[in-house]
């Protein structure tokens, strides 16, 4: 995917993860998501361009793999909508 000029992006509930509102969604991106338990694998973790995360609020202190995916995929296909990149 690299090669192809796609950035790899995981998702990985960490304090040193940009957060999720600051991530450009304009290119070409593959999205990866770990273990609910144990998050990404650190050989996974390790190809991975950069690391994203979805701030939580209030005592919820993280989301299952499938909400937190979909929250991520959404909140691409919003800032793809806004700068008009389908």
């Amino acid at each position: 995917m690299k090669r192809a000029n796609v950035w790899v992006i995981g998702l990985e509930n960490d304090p040193r993860a940009q957060e999720l509102s600051r991530v450009d969604f304009s290119g070409a991106l593959a999205l990866v998501l770990g273990n609910e338990g144990a998050g990404l694998h650190r050989l996974v973790r390790a190809q991975c361009d950069f690391l994203v995360r979805v701030p939580m609020w209030g005592k919820i202190e993280s989301l299952n793999v499938a909400v937190a995916g979909s929250i991520v995929l959404y909140e691409a296909r919003r800032a793809r909508a806004s700068k008009a990149i389908r």
